[in-house]
């Protein structure tokens, strides 16, 4: 009985191992294809090329958070194979280079959207896309329940940006707002 203990106990720790092991080279993995992304779009942007076809997979535009050195390919959609792999905008909110709107934006918090808990009112967000750059400033963070949809609901009298993401645990979202939309 004792040596089919320590066997089991030894078992344990082998598959914890494999599932720690599997989990960095799956993360690995995305952040190596935004990362690609978010480089060829940025090479393509530069080059004034056409690199985009909505809802192809390929990156519609790219989030810069200047402060943390960050830069996020985004792609159409916010489903599980999408944020995989790149922030999702939401198809149901506009653009962020639109005239007006809430443009709202989904990604992991312990990839893409990690430091989204450490901004502050007057951080920028650079939105990069084949329509220009657009400066944002945040406004201000919020945390909701999982099933809180106002966050996406729509406005008309301004160019607004809402990151979604969720907390530590999983269990609220944290949302991060900026306003402002201008090109430079």
């Amino acid at each position: 009985m004792k040596k089919f203990m320590i066997a089991l106990g030894v078992l344990l720790i082998i598959i914890g191992c494999g599932i720690l092991i599997g989990k960095f080279v799956m993360d690995k993995m995305n952040t190596d294809k935004m990362n690609g992304l978010t480089e060829t779009f940025m090479t393509n942007i530069d080059s004034k090329q056409e690199p985009i076809v909505e809802n192809s997979g390929n990156p519609i535009a790219v989030l810069e958070f200047p402060r943390f050195g960050d830069q996020v390919a985004v792609t159409e959609g916010v489903d599980l194979s999408v944020i995989a792999y790149s922030a999702g905008h939401f198809p149901e909110t506009p653009l962020p280079w639109e005239d007006s709107g809430n443009s709202a934006f989904a990604a992991h918090n312990d990839t893409f959207f990690k430091n989204v808990e450490k901004f502050v009112p007057g951080d920028k967000i650079i939105v990069h896309s084949k329509e220009g750059r657009f400066e944002y400033r945040v406004t201000g963070l919020k945390e909701v329940d999982l099933s809180d949809v106002s966050v996406l609901e729509n406005v008309t009298d301004r160019k607004k940006i809402t990151l979604v993401t969720c907390n530590f645990t999983g269990s609220t979202r944290v949302i991060a707002f900026a306003e402002g939309g201008e090109k430079i």
